[in-house]
This record gives structure tokens, C-alpha cells and sequence, in this order.
């Protein structure tokens, strides 16, 4: 009987570790844009730029802990030493691909409006800084948080990979309510479907191929909004 009411138990623990994963990675970018509004821009260039991506791992830190108290290891997150160029090729090929879908093509059809980025860079540093920040600020604590561990908890709840792409692919995209934008949010939810499935279909394609891809894409979109004004 014992036995029993643990399995039974596990769901439910994996909902309140998932609950409080999700917030606190909310959390997070809430305290780093109230960072940036009162305090992080009044600082000068240089130390903003050397703060920048750790700061951004703040979104991460409250998930870490709560995957690290449910008993669970940061290799389990996704992680593997297999093949590591390949892992590479595949999450820088996978960035391109979806900077040419979703970005460059909508830009130069008359779109770009939908998927424009406001920051207006005239220096090749800035350009390099944000492929930098983009893959291992941003696409390192969200794929973290969401392919790994907000993924692993929905995968625990019920054991169905087509639940946890649903589940952390919604999630994915709540988190982006910080952009007041519903229609961000709900493209959101679908980048994140995305970034599930083409781990589970594509070989070599791992968590580091998906912060690799998720940073590329990220960043192109700077690029490409800066390029063809």
C-alpha cells in the first residue's frame, strides 16, 4: 500500500515542483526588469555590459534549486557529452533556419512589423555582444528553464512527451507576458513547441544544441531588423 501512494504521490509533487519552478522563473524577470528600470541603465556602459548576461541568469536560479531539491541532476536536464560538434552544428543550423523562416522572410514580405526588434545598433561590437548575450545569457537560462526543467516536470506529471511539449511550450510563452504583447506571447508558444519536437525528431539535437539555437535566433533578429529597415 505504501508503494502505491508514493506512485500516487508523484504527480502531485511534480505539479507544486513545476508550479514553483514557473515562478520563480517569473520571479526572476520581474526583479531583472525592475533591475533595468531603476537601477541597471544608470550604470555605465562597460560595467552593463559585463553584468548584462549573469543578470540574465537570475530567471534560472529559483528553477536550479527547485530541480536540484526534487532529487534530480543537471545531466538530467538534457545535457550530454555525446558528440559535441554535432550537438553544435545542429542547434547553430536549427537557429539559422528559424532566423530565415520566421524573421528574414517576414521582414522582406512586408511583415516585419510583427517581428522587428527595437534595439538600433550601428557598431559591429554591439552586434557580436548580443550573439554573446543572446546565447549565454538569454538562450541559456530559458531552454534551461523550459526544455529542461519545466519539460522534466511536465514529463513526471503525466507520461506523455505530447503533455510536456504542450505544458512547457505554454508556459514558454505566459513567461513572456514581461512584453505586454498577446500576440508575442502566443508565438511564444509555438518557438517553444518548436524547440521540443525538433529535440525528440532531430539526432544529435540536445539542450545545448536548443541554447545554441535559441540565441542564434534571438540575436538574428537584431541583425535582421537593423539590416533591411
Amino acid at each position: 500500500m505504501g508503494k502505491v501512494n508514493k506512485e500516487k504521490s508523484r504527480p502531485g509533487k511534480a505539479i507544486w515542483s513545476l508550479t514553483a519552478a514557473f515562478l520563480g522563473a517569473v520571479l526572476g524577470v520581474f526583479f531583472l526588469a525592475m533591475s533595468y528600470r531603476y537601477f541597471f541603465f544608470n550604470l555605465p556602459l562597460v560595467l552593463r555590459a559585463i553584468l548584462m548576461t549573469p543578470l540574465y541568469w537570475l530567471v534560472a536560479v529559483i528553477p536550479l534549486v527547485v530541480w536540484k531539491k526534487s532529487g534530480q541532476t543537471i545531466a538530467s536536464l538534457g545535457f550530454t557529452k555525446a558528440h559535441p560538434g554535432q550537438q553544435i552544428l545542429a542547434g547553430i543550423t536549427l537557429g539559422l533556419v528559424m532566423s530565415i523562416v520566421l524573421t528574414l522572410i517576414p521582414i522582406l514580405t512586408g511583415f516585419g512589423e510583427y517581428v522587428r526588434n527595437n534595439k538600433e545598433y550601428d557598431q559591429l561590437w554591439q552586434f557580436i555582444y548580443e550573439f554573446f548575450y543572446c546565447i549565454f545569457g538569454i538562450g541559456l537560462a530559458e531552454e534551461i528553464v523550459f526544455r529542461g526543467i519545466c519539460f522534466g516536470f511536465a514529463r513526471q506529471i503525466k507520461k506523455s512527451d505530447t503533455f510536456a511539449i504542450i505544458l512547457s511550450s505554454v508556459l514558454f510563452g505566459l513567461f513572456h507576458f514581461i512584453s505586454g504583447e498577446i500576440l508575442q506571447m502566443i508565438c511564444m508558444v509555438f518557438v517553444g513547441a518548436l524547440f521540443c519536437l525538433t529535440r525528440k525528431k532531430i539526432p544529435g539535437c540536445t539542450l545545448l544544441s536548443l541554447i545554441l539555437a535559441h540565441g542564434v535566433y534571438d540575436a538574428l533578429i537584431v541583425v535582421f531588423s537593423n539590416v533591411f529597415k
